[in-house]
């Protein structure tokens, strides 16, 4: 198309054939519409977007006449976006067969994965807190030890409460978690391994890979977050179940105080045995040492004027009071640990209780399915229009 035929189409449609009211109509810049002019040449790109313009105002539904041009042109953003929406529509509607089966496939996945695939989960969440600090460091250290987690000695403060996740994360205490029993849909008393295995309440002996696939379907449910300013921890279980859920939350709180007063135990009992062998060896060597005192004594009567034996006697006194003193630093502390292993307090205090959740923590299955219909919405109509984009493109290259 020549630039003399444009300019006559826009002086008998539109009622203008100024160059900028030509630009803002083909989305171009003025520039552009002069070379155009210059050339006396129109790309068939613009020619086949004139011709959709002519269209629309051609339509019964879009009459048009001189009175409305100027009206037309002051709201050229609006028509320009009303004429994409219904260029899009076409261009849809042209390979409606492909958009309607692309729509329908997305539509079929989405009820399918709903059907057979979805799962509402529910959330438990509790919250606890050391119950005492200072001591509990070198105790929760060997405790992690004993689950095999290496804990540095230079980690200063921060035992007593970043070493809990790794505790309830690790394999032995997980692998207890899974022996007990919990109440699970219908049956009323299920080992947790049968739960995290889909298996029924039949027992039976386990191999070591299905443990251990059990042991890490488990930790995938299971969140423990820290609070390093407050040193509260959150215990947070998800499951598709509320019930189990908050049960697996509460004896995990229970199974933690239990394994950390075990380990205190073990480790008071240890230190009771360790003293209890010091005081009969100290027993020994300050028997000894006051023998050795009292046999110096009988055999030297007159060492007044002596002072070798002098010196002698000050060393087998010193001698003397050394094990005294350790003897009675023993006894003392025998008897510390002895009351310590008594009164016993909880490790861990429980601030909030895990509570059966009263809605799940996912999406909705309807909302599941909108956002399906919407995306799948797009992507049909991006499948319905690419390939007349791709040729267009083609052709002005």
């Amino acid at each position: 198309m020549k630039f003399d035929d444009l300019h006559k189409i826009f002086k008998e449609k539109f009622k203008t054939g100024r160059l900028a009211d030509i630009s803002k109509e083909l989305g171009v810049t003025p520039q552009v519409v002069s070379n155009w002019k210059s050339r006396n040449h129109i790309p068939y790109k613009y020619v086949k977007k004139l011709r959709e313009i002519e269209k629309v105002l051609e339509a019964p539904s879009h009459s048009f006449d001189a009175d409305v041009a100027p009206i037309l042109y002051e709201d050229a953003g609006d028509t320009k976006t009303l004429i994409e929406i219904i260029n899009l529509y076409r261009e849809v509607m042209k390979r409606k067969k492909i958009f309607f089966t692309s729509i329908s496939i997305i539509i079929v996945f989405s009820f399918l994965y709903l059907k057979f695939f979805y799962v509402s989960t529910y959330t438990s969440t509790g919250t606890i807190i050391q119950a005492t600090e200072g001591d509990e460091k070198s105790k929760i250290g060997g405790l992690a030890s004993q689950f095999g987690i290496s804990m540095s000695s230079g980690s200063s403060g921060i035992l007593s409460r970043e070493v809990y996740p790794s505790i309830i994360k690790s394999y032995n205490f997980l692998y207890e978690m899974l022996s007990k029993d919990h109440k699970y849909k219908k049956f009323e008393n299920i080992k947790l391994i049968n739960i995290m295995m889909g298996a029924d309440t039949t027992s039976r002996n386990w191999e070591n890979f299905e443990k251990l696939i059990a042991v890490q379907k488990l930790s995938s449910k299971i969140m423990v977050l820290v609070d390093r300013k407050t040193s509260l921890i959150d215990i947070r279980v998800t499951t598709n179940d509320p019930i189990l859920s908050r049960d697996i939350a509460k004896n995990i709180i229970s199974e933690l105080d239990l394994s950390l007063k075990k380990f205190e135990e073990n480790q008071l009992t240890e230190k009771l045995e360790y003293i209890s062998i010091r005081i009969d060896e100290v027993s020994k060597e300050l028997e000894k040492a006051e023998e050795n005192l009292k046999g110096f004594r009988e055999k030297n009567r007159r060492i007044s004027s002596s002072p070798l034996l002098l010196l002698e006697e000050d060393r087998l006194i010193r001698e003397v009071d050394v094990q005294v003193e350790i003897f009675t630093i023993l006894k003392s502390q025998l008897e510390l640990t002895q009351v310590e292993l008594i009164n016993r307090s909880n490790t861990i205090l429980t601030i909030d209780t895990p509570r059966m959740p009263l809605h799940q923590t996912n999406s909705k299955p309807s909302r599941v399915f909108i956002f399906c219909f919407i995306i799948g919405l797009f992507i049909s109509v991006f499948v319905a229009i690419i390939p007349d984009w791709i040729k267009n493109n083609m052709l002005d290259s």
